[in-house]
Order: structure tokens, then sequence, then C-alpha cells
């Protein structure tokens, strides 16, 4: 029908929920409501080797592996035939994930479901798997083969937001989010998965019933709502997304937005992520042992690397 999904700016009221967030912490109370009816959530966690993997979560303390933002691409596993069979038992499952595997989960259900929530989100892209296990593999050499044990892609700590690692040899990394060399190749365009350069999925129409996002220009739009400690959009496509917001609206505040304004520094929600004209030459040179050095080649921002960017442009058109 072409109309434009009814929009919100809003926060978790739980400052310590929102801090574990990397927006407005809206996730964790959706989930939270699910799991208190009898229901269960499936979301991408991290697994013991850091592969994400989609995981059934049906107990509140589990709720916190699930937060944050994931920049890499979520094996689903079996889940969907595990959420067919708990909506034919009549339980209540909310699904997060990423446009497509939302469309890959209606694909599979082939009808929709009363007790089915799906939430997607304003995605850039999903990194490959297998880049994401050699910068893994990179960090851990770094620091003696030490064991991973706390991983944040989007870590708030005072006014900064870092990309984190703690390992079992009491090591830590940090780096300001975006100069890390893992997201820095990811908002370079460098590592994303070949169907992102061309998504099917970049449109006001939405198979999910509700969509989160970072409320970039939440001070132009929202100025009221403006907090330091995060702040989502919420966008809503279904009587049964406008139910689940409205059921979890005590815990929030929240304010009406104009769709057009509130997505306007959001062009994600419209527009595929462009291929970098290095990618075949990354996914060839980046490896476990060099990955520093090869993202600052092709993704750097000094002279040698922006001309090897125009000469492949140049190569390429």
């Amino acid at each position: 029908d072409n109309k434009q999904p009814i929009s919100y700016g809003a926060k978790n009221n739980n400052i310590d929920e929102r801090m574990g967030s990397s927006s407005g912490g809206i996730f964790s109370i959706m989930a939270r409501t699910i799991i208190d009816n009898g229901g269960v959530v499936h979301a991408p966690m991290f697994d013991e080797k850091y592969n994400l993997t989609h995981a059934k979560i049906s107990d509140i303390k589990e709720i916190g592996a699930a937060m944050g933002s994931k920049y890499v691409q979520s094996d689903v596993g079996g889940c969907y035939g595990e959420i067919k069979q708990l909506l034919e038992e009549g339980r209540s499952v909310l699904f997060s994930g990423t446009p497509c595997q939302i469309g890959g989960l209606c694909s599979y259900l082939k009808k929709d479901y009363a007790n089915l929530f799906l939430q997607d989100i304003v995605c850039h892209g999903v990194p490959s798997p297998i880049k994401w296990q050699e910068y893994l593999q990179y960090r851990i050499k770094k620091t003696g083969g030490a064991k991973i044990n706390k991983l944040w892609f989007r870590k708030k700590e005072g006014p900064e937001t870092v990309t984190k690692i703690i390992f079992d040899n009491n090591a830590e990394y940090s780096n300001k989010y975006g100069d890390d060399p893992f997201i820095k190749s990811y908002l370079s365009n460098m590592n994303m998965r070949p169907s992102c350069y061309d998504c099917s999925f970049k449109h006001v129409h939405r198979l999910a019933d509700i969509t989160l996002a970072d409320f970039w220009g939440v001070e132009r739009v929202a100025p009221d709502l403006k907090d330091a400690n995060g702040v989502s959009l919420v966008m809503i496509h279904s009587e049964k997304g406008r139910k689940m917001l409205e059921s979890i609206s005590d815990s929030l505040t929240i304010c009406a937005v104009d769709f057009q304004k509130a997505i306007a520094d959001n062009s994600s929600y419209f527009i595929s992520t462009p291929r970098s004209p290095m990618r075949k030459l990354f996914f060839k040179k980046a490896r476990a042992k060099n990955f520093e050095k090869i993202v600052e080649r092709y993704c750097g921002n000094g002279l040698m690397a922006k001309a090897r960017r125009k000469l492949n442009k140049m190569r390429e058109g």
C-alpha cells in the first residue's frame, strides 16, 4: 500500500540496559516482554569461538549476550525449523535479524503467525565471516595466543564509543570505534558479502513488524530526546508491531517523529552499500598475519591508500 511506517524516537528508561546496547536499548525490553509471557527469542549471539549464530533465548539472564551491534553475518543454522515448531505449539517468538534473514524466515514459514514478532534493523551490510575470523586470529596472535573472554563492536565508555576485546590473560585491546581495523574495513565497504552491494530489501516496505536503527540526526528532528547514552529510531510496519510498542511504552521515553525527516541521515534504509573497487584485492591479500597492515593499505586515509582506491576505481570504470 506504499504507506510509510509510523515512526518514533525512543530510549530505554533503564540506563544500565541502554548502556549495554548500541543505541536506545529497545530490543532488550521487547525480548524481556516475550520471555516474561512464556515465549522465546531468536537473536544473534557469539559462540565460544566467536562465530555469530542465531540462538534461542528463553531466560531473561541471557538477553544481555544478544544486545549490541554485531558487525558480521550470523549463521541461522536450523533455527527456522525450530521457530516453526515453537509457533505450531502456540509459543510466542521474537525473531531479531537482518531484513534478508527475516525474508528467509517468512519464505520458509509460508504463512503468517499471530504469535510471531519480527524485528529487523536498518542494515549497512554484513561482513564476511571469513574476514571476521582472520581478524580475530590477528588479535589473538598479538596477545600471544590468549583466549577471548569478552568482545564489543561498539561499547559506550563515557563520551567515547570503542571497539574492545578482553582476553583471559587480563590483556585488553581497545580502539576508538572507526579506528579499529575490522570496523575500518567495514565502514570502507571492503569486507561485505557480495549480496549486500545489491540488496533486495532496501525499500519502505518491510516484512518485519518493527525496524530499529540508530537515530542519527535526533538533535535536528527531536532535540528534546537527544541523549549521549543513545537513542533509537523505531519504525512500525504492522498492527503487531504497534501493539508490541504499546506494550513496552511504559519502559520508554518516546515521541512520534516524521519518517522522512527521521530517516534523512540513515541512507542505508534505502540504498545498498557501494562496492569498493579494492574489495577483490583486499580479500586476496588480507590474512590473520597482516590484517591491520592490509586494512591500512586499502582502507586508510593516507595518500597512498587514497591513490590506490582512485586508480582501481578508474580501472573498473
